[in-house]
């Protein structure tokens, strides 16, 4: 876990005014996850709270966050969440790393619930929990959460529909540890060197980005047997390398190994239908 990592600051008004908390899955599970409880008069008191402007401050840490809300006093809120155990880390990274269209939804700001449920098979989870028995708020409610827990748990909710990766931070890893590591598992990753080629072209040099590259086929020579989905995905993740244009945080290469396949499979289908004889047609 990072010991040293600079506090994140966080948004503390919420955006929803009205109804519930938590525009993606994503978010709305958060709130599942860490507020077990039906006490609806403490949890809609916390609301309140965090759509009024009385949070003060709130700031992420690896497996932490930190506020101060006003009340009948000024209360400090401090929320830890159960860190991440070294195996449990490695095999996310493998999970999300074996499967490209997971990191690239990742670094474009979305969470497929594929991987969530892929992950669960594995018995982990993207959701962190907050540490058992520890009362993350210095007034005298003994109720959990209070309404000062509940308000930070309903903007962490909103924090988090924009940028999930505040999940790997409460789970004690930081964004530069989640892409690092993601690159490291795939370079790791049994078969990753072997990985057949996809394209029809060579791979170019990222200078050459701009460049004309070689001519392609012939509607006709285009082979009819087209990789599986999996395969194609991550050997054009590893071949297309990043782009110049800035995107963000994602990888071009993965957005386009998202899409690839299943342009590859229109094609072949349309390169079978060219290709049929008039004689098949006939009665």
């Amino acid at each position: 876990m990072t010991l040293h990592a600079a506090p994140v600051p966080l948004t503390s008004l919420l955006s929803s005014q009205r109804g519930g908390v938590g525009e993606t899955w994503w978010g709305r599970r958060f709130l599942e996850v860490v507020m077990k409880s039906n006490d609806y008069i403490r949890l809609n008191a916390g609301k309140s709270y965090a759509r009024n402007g009385q949070v003060q401050w709130i700031e992420a840490s690896p497996c932490s966050v930190e506020a101060k809300v006003s009340g009948s006093y000024v209360y400090a809120v401090r929320i830890r969440f159960t860190p991440l155990s070294d195996d449990a880390w490695k095999k996310m990274l493998s999970i999300i790393s074996d499967e490209a269209s997971f990191a690239a939804r990742l670094m474009a700001g979305s969470v497929p619930e594929a991987m969530e449920r892929r992950l669960a098979k594995q018995g982990l989870s993207l959701f962190p929990r907050v540490e058992p028995k520890s009362k993350g708020c210095n007034c005298p409610d003994k109720g959990s959460p209070c309404k000062h827990e509940a308000a930070i748990y309903f903007l962490l909710a909103e924090n988090i529909d924009k940028d999930p990766f505040l999940l790997f931070l409460l789970h004690g890893k930081t964004k530069e540890e989640v892409l690092s590591g993601l690159r490291e598992a795939r370079v790791t990753s049994p078969g990753s060197s072997d990985s057949k080629e996809v394209s029809v072209l060579p791979p170019v040099p990222s200078d050459s980005y701009y460049r004309m590259g070689a001519a392609l086929p012939e509607v006709g020579t285009i082979p009819g047997q087209i990789p599986g989905d999996h395969e194609m995905k991550k050997a054009l993740y590893d071949q297309l390398g990043k782009c110049p244009v800035p995107l963000g945080d994602a990888n071009l290469g993965a957005v386009i190994a998202e899409l690839y396949p299943r342009a590859a499979w229109v094609a072949a289908r349309w390169t079978k239908e060219m290709n049929r004889s008039p004689e098949t047609d006939s009665p």
